[in-house]
């Protein structure tokens, strides 16, 4: 799934739960396809047999969908059915099932998990568009090319047993019409279906073959496209021969050739050949690596006319070296760290007349930071999980903080390297999101991470915490059944202190801090509190001024304008007291509660320093 599709995801998954919304279904499937022919839609229909439990899943999901808007959106825009005289090859059991203008059934919904059900609205969202046209195709007689249409709209759908077959019977019938060009092509797709199948080396050995019999150069492109993106999932490592040799063949403005210079961009060091032909006489082109940063020693040609005997290359107009023989290729340190360098090349004749010269830059986007997502590498992870990032600042830049997000929810933040947090993920479907902020400091990054969630509620953790069993079905509950509630926070207990620091520490929580609650009205601690997003927009969002004594009696302060701040002490999470072992209990609690009651009366913190604790 591509991040897009992730993000997408999240939308229908973090939607607010609105009001339930009735779908209105098509009673007679004769009229629905003749809608969906007229309208350009896919239908689907809710087919039902004799069995009670398979109806009732069907109810139960369809209730649930009702409650999401997002998810009733992407329903509406199917031509919806429930008629009991549909055809019955429409499946076998009770059934959601997408079905084509051209009555031809697509795939059944999965009714089973939330996550799964919309994962497959938004693999359905993406492949309409490949079978709506299969299904025109068809409409007009074109078997062929709609079976082809039909097997890539199954890839898209992760359903590569059956886009292999379909794919397969494009072939055949591309053979019997002797276009050998789409009939190559079918094969390529049939090859790399049978591999995303399961069938490792058969899928190698229909791509190759369809490589050995190409007749053109945009099918070698497909070929090497293809072989490259399965020798990648099959090594976890980008094959550059084969990418090359797909940019190579492929035809220039053609997607073939976009995608392998995407992926040769991430990983290849050589120069790319230009697919614009020679230079014209009296013209230069200088080819870089592909690579879009590039540090160190890294290769440069000098392309020109057959006239030339000599290339200088300057480095950012300081003299790098000379190519006295085509290919004029040398080359040139560019320096430990990727920045933006100038190389210009000077062509001379065998008189040494410069003839001509031209620049290029690298590195034009090294001022941009570049964050990837290291680790987890598997697909599907459960359990205790490392979560890593590989992060690098442009020159002269450093990285203040770096957070980790599990959907939505804060998983810790980092100022430091290594960037890692370990988590226990559930067996569902989300994804890890990596985000920024380029001033240090505690408000700063809550600010940031405000900034970039989606949700309706956001919930604080610091990067420490241990949250316990039932920790989220306290949020849930808590917002469920207060509405003019804004946040909802509560104490902490220590993991790692001793007795009887320990316990003293705790007796503060235990019993100061709901008297306090009491007293003042309003209390937010800052490594355990959610808050309904929209608060925080009213506020404007955390206060940056604030360094870190008092920011979270700051936001509980302002936040209790807008609505009811909530402290539950059974809300609580288990934290580290390491400040508390560096500093000494008495010294910590003292500092803590002369910036709150600062800001409760003054509205400012009194002390502005901090030491980091780690």
């Amino acid at each position: 799934m591509t991040a897009a599709q992730r993000i997408a995801l999240l939308a229908f998954l973090v939607a607010g739960t609105a009001k339930a919304q009735t779908l209105v279904w098509e009673s007679n499937f004769g009229a629905a396809i003749l809608r969906a022919r007229a309208e350009k839609r896919l239908i689907l229909a809710d087919v039902r047999s004799d069995c009670a439990r398979c109806n009732q899943k069907i109810e139960s999901r369809l209730k649930w969908a009702e409650l999401h808007e997002s998810i009733v959106a992407s329903l509406r825009t199917f031509v919806l059915v429930r008629d009991a005289r549909a055809p019955k090859n429409l499946a076998r059991s009770s059934a959601l099932v997408l079905v084509d203008p051209a009555s031809e059934p697509v795939v059944e919904l999965p009714l089973d998990s939330d996550d799964g059900f919309a994962n497959a609205l938004l693999q359905v969202r993406a492949a309409a568009p490949t079978i709506l046209h299969s299904s025109e195709r068809r409409l007009a007689g074109d078997v062929a090319g709609a079976d082809m249409d039909f097997g890539l709209a199954l890839l898209l759908l992760r359903e590569p047993r059956r886009a292999a077959a379909r794919l397969e019977a494009a072939s055949h019938a591309y053979e019997a019409r002797h276009d050998v060009v789409n009939a190559r092509l079918a094969e390529i797709q049939q090859g790399f279906a049978i591999f995303a199948s399961g069938g490792g080396p058969s899928g190698f050995f229909v791509v190759e073959r369809a490589l050995r019999n190409a007749t053109t150069d945009d099918v070698r492109a497909s070929a090497w496209l293809a072989l490259g993106a399965m020798q990648r999932i099959q090594r976890h490592a980008i094959s550059s021969e084969a990418y090359r040799n797909a940019y190579r063949f492929a035809s220039p403005g053609s997607e073939v050739l976009a995608e392998a210079r995407e992926v040769l961009a991430a990983s290849d060091d050589e120069p790319l050949p230009s697919k614009e032909g020679p230079p014209a006489k009296g013209m230069l082109r200088i080819l870089v690596p592909a690579r879009r940063t590039i540090a160190g020693k890294a290769d440069f040609i000098a392309e020109c006319d057959s006239a030339t005997t000599r290339v200088d290359f300057f480095l950012d107009d300081t003299p790098a070296g000379t190519a006295t023989r085509p290919p004029f290729r040398i080359r040139i340190d560019l320096g430990p760290s990727p920045r933006v360098r100038r190389i210009k090349a000077i062509a001379y004749d065998a008189i040494g007349r410069a003839i001509a010269e031209n620049v290029a830059t690298v590195n034009d986007r090294a001022d941009a930071l570049r964050v990837n997502i290291v680790a987890p590498s598997q697909k599907n992870v459960a359990g205790k999980t490392l979560i890593a990032a590989d992060v690098v600042a442009p020159e002269k830049k450093h990285i203040a903080q770096v957070e980790f997000f599990w959907k939505e929810l804060l998983l810790g933040r980092i100022d430091k390297p290594p960037y890692q947090v370990t988590h226990d993920l559930p067996a569902e479907f989300g994804y890890v999101r990596v985000v920024r902020e380029d001033h240090k400091g505690l408000t700063w990054a809550r600010q940031c991470g405000f900034k970039a969630a989606q949700g309706e509620l956001l919930a604080y953790i610091d990067s420490d915490v241990h949250v316990p069993a039932g920790w989220i079905d306290i949020i849930y509950q808590e917002f469920a059944k207060r509405p003019s509630m804004v946040s909802l926070s509560g104490p902490s207990r220590y993991y790692d202190l001793e007795e009887p620091t320990k316990f003293l520490a705790e007796i503060g929580w235990n019993l100061v801090a709901p008297l306090t609650y009491r007293l003042v009205g309003y209390m937010v601690y800052g490594a355990n509190f959610v808050a309904r997003k929209k608060a925080l927009e009213a506020i404007g969002g955390f206060d940056t001024n604030v360094a870190f004594y008092g920011e979270d009696t700051n936001l509980a302060r302002r936040l209790a304008q807008v609505g009811k701040t909530v402290f539950l002490m059974r809300f609580f999470v288990s934290v580290s007291g390491r400040r508390i072992i560096e500093e000494g209990l008495i010294k910590t609690y003292w500092v803590y509660a002369k910036n709150y009651l600062s800001e409760v009366f003054l509205h400012r913190p009194t002390t502005k320093e901090y030491k980091d604790h780690r």
